[in-house]
């Protein structure tokens, strides 16, 4: 019966079926099957967005048995994809990690894929993960360098966010060439900026600051998340942000990009 009435809330409504089913006691993999396939085809309905079933689809009692539909689910993308792709790893774990870091890769333009998948992927990170991530990174650079990408803002906010646990003098060190230009590295550079803005700490004060003084403008978006948190009673060290940091935003006030980003870090700082 239960089996039944899931068919036929399928066919009624189809957000209301991706909840009820997980309340079937028992034989639940083939309609979690049946949700799962069907799901391609629903989202290529006129007035689906694609938001309307992630949340649904997050709380989905998948089991191994639904890797390969899960699959077909990632390749559509977007928040659906990376709702996918984040049940994938709780069903394979450490054995499909390598694959989903690809997806990112592959995927570096689709932000809100991106960034669900990394909020699932955020914990097993660590610094151990530069050296592959840092990897990563120039492959996105070369895409950009070949013109095969206008927009990489899904990658470098992924890696920022499973990066905000990381030391952020280890994330700059491993990801900064100081030896190139700024010019030449710019997914390297957006990826520690990203990193920073996830954390609220003296170092990541200290590496803000430190990018924005040698030439790196942009830092002082960075550098505003962090001294924003002035407001909010974060205990940080003030002494690190000396005349250097502010002559360098005075000079950015008139700058049409960070002019009001310079403007906040100065009124939080003075």
């Amino acid at each position: 019966f239960a089996n039944a009435f899931i068919e036929e809330v399928i066919e009624i409504d189809f957000g209301l079926a991706l909840q009820a089913v997980r309340y079937v006691e028992a034989g639940s993999e083939p309609i979690v099957h049946k949700l799962l396939e069907r799901i391609p085809q629903i989202a290529r309905k006129p007035r689906v967005s694609d938001t309307d079933y992630g949340w649904q689809l997050s709380s989905l009692p998948v089991r191994r048995e639904h890797a390969t539909a899960l699959k077909k689910v990632i390749k559509l993308g977007d928040s659906l994809g990376g709702t996918a792709a984040s049940l994938l790893f709780e069903i394979e774990g450490p054995d499909v990690r390598d694959e989903l870091l690809e997806l990112l890769v592959s995927r570096c333009d689709d932000y809100n894929f991106c960034t669900s998948l990394a909020r699932t992927l955020a914990p097993i990170v660590s610094d151990a993960d530069l050296p592959t991530l840092v990897t990563m990174a120039d492959q996105v650079q070369s895409k950009l360098k070949r013109a095969a990408l206008r927009e990489y803002q899904g990658f470098d906010s992924a890696l920022g966010i499973m990066l905000g646990n990381v030391d952020p003098e280890l994330v700059c060190e491993a990801f900064l060439d100081k030896t190139r230009p700024f010019a030449g590295q710019q997914v390297r550079l957006a990826v520690i900026h990203d990193a920073l803005r996830e954390q609220s700490s003296s170092k990541a004060l200290a590496v803000a600051g430190g990018l924005l003084i040698s030439g790196d403008d942009e830092a002082v978006i960075s550098l505003s998340f962090i001294t924003g948190l002035r407001h909010e009673g974060l205990a940080l060290d003030w002494a690190l942000i000396d005349q250097r940091h502010l002559d360098k935003c005075t000079q950015l006030l008139s700058h049409e990009q960070f002019g009001q980003w310079a403007l906040n870090v100065l009124g939080s700082v003075c």
